[in-house]
């Protein structure tokens, strides 16, 4: 018994002392602690970062140059910007000075190929001998569109395309809130030949018994019942006009030709409504460059030389307020209470059915309308019935001018090379 006893404890301390060495063994073999792998690990991961962390700053470093080498080279192809802007809101200032900026630099895949050419040949040769060669060279107008009666293609595209892509990339909240009240210009050839002038001006505002009056900074005036007053415009009014005058007035350039009705005007007629209160009758310059001026040939034929024509562009029922004469809306030529309506319409309604379709046709006169010649013969019937809708006067009515032609004479090619 004793034997056996003793031979299992030997056998006991022998598995024991295996399992020991075998443990002590195993603990020779083991990696690092977590401790210190952790910080080894550490210590990798941070040069790694910092090695990631050095080419994204190289990266951007890289890009940030190709885009300013880009941006510089955009800029010496394009033609010089400079900015007019007084008394126009800070907001509508920079998000045309952004729409432009970005016009500038990505004007080559903006615009198609011929425009783009024009826009270099400016910056090279100048906004009058590129006009020049759009007349010369007709390889220069392939491909553009031409929107204006007189104006040839090139001149059409540099007087067009700035300021179609800058009321492009407006929100409508800024158009709806600061462009009847404001425009916005793009002149090429100004105020050098070789640059574009972008221009933005804005009403003058002066606050009223019944609102907000807008006037011109020329301020206009007018004398009604012995007081010379200036004339001014509601909120209601300026948005009918610029509704009313154009089709599409937020697109370019009719904005800018609804704001000049309300910013260069600067002769009123005084108009008396059938209810004895008071307004004016609004003119507007017929210039060669608008479809009115071929609207008044086709009412008067060939409008004589040496005197300003206007045509009549409708009336406006105002108030007197704080020495302003303040227009509440505007009326066109046949419109309910105006004196084409009164006399030439009116009489003609004998029947309910008539004078419902009279009421309807004067109602709805719109200048859309009229550049579709679809109310013209309305138009001429005012006209030859005593009340004439195109006006000749000896002075001037408005500051709108076209541009001068140079007085240098005409460049001289060799070659048409520069069409190329």
């Amino acid at each position: 018994m004793i034997g056996r006893s003793l031979a299992r404890i030997e056998v006991r301390d022998t598995i024991r002392d295996a399992i020991l060495q075998k443990i002590i063994e195993e603990s020779e073999q083991t990696p690092p602690t977590k401790a210190r792998l952790t910080q080894e690990d550490r210590m990798s991961t941070s040069a790694t970062g910092q090695k990631k962390r050095r080419r994204k700053r190289e990266h951007k470093r890289l890009l940030r140059e190709k885009v300013l080498s880009q941006r510089r080279d955009a800029f010496r192809r394009f033609p010089r910007i400079v900015y007019r802007h007084e008394g126009v809101p800070a907001r509508l200032v920079d998000a045309v000075k952004a729409a432009v900026k970005k016009f500038v630099f990505d004007h080559e895949t903006i615009l198609p190929p011929a425009a783009v050419r024009l826009f270099h040949l400016v910056r090279k040769i100048g906004f009058q001998r590129t006009l020049y060669l759009g007349k010369t060279c007709p390889e220069l107008n392939s491909g553009l569109p031409n929107r204006f009666v007189g104006l040839s293609p090139t001149a059409t595209t540099l007087l067009c395309s700035m300021g179609d892509y800058i009321l492009s990339q407006l929100p409508s909240s800024t158009i709806d809130g600061y462009l009847p009240f404001s425009d916005i210009s793009t002149l090429p050839g100004q105020p050098h030949d070789t640059s574009f002038l972008v221009e933005m001006r804005s009403l003058c505002t002066a606050k009223t018994a019944h609102g907000t009056a807008y006037f011109s900074p020329y301020k206009p005036t007018l004398e009604i019942g012995g007081h010379r007053l200036i004339v001014a415009f509601s909120d209601h009014a300026v948005r009918r006009i610029c509704e009313r005058t154009v089709r599409e007035w937020k697109v370019y350039p009719n904005q800018v030709y609804a704001f000049s009705v309300l910013y260069e005007t600067t002769y009123f007629e005084p108009w008396i409504p059938r209810d004895g209160k008071i307004g004016f009758t609004l003119f507007h310059k017929c210039l060669p460059v608008n479809r009115e001026y071929a609207n008044a040939q086709e009412l008067v034929g060939k409008l004589p030389p040496g005197r300003t024509h206007s045509y009549r562009m409708g009336y406006c029922p105002a108030e007197m307020d704080r020495g302003f004469l303040r227009a509440k809306t505007l009326l066109l030529p046949g419109m309910v209470g105006t004196p084409e309506y009164n006399r030439c319409l009116r009489p003609l309604a004998k029947s309910p059915e008539k004078r419902t379709e009279f009421y309807q046709r004067g109602d709805n006169l719109t200048c859309s309308r009229v550049y579709d010649q679809q109310d013209l013969d309305l138009l001429k019937y005012f006209h030859n019935s005593g009340i004439p809708q195109v006006v000749s006067f000896d002075h001037e009515i408005s500051r709108c001018k076209l541009r001068p032609p140079s007085k240098r004479t005409q460049p001289q090619f060799q070659d048409a090379s520069c069409c190329r």
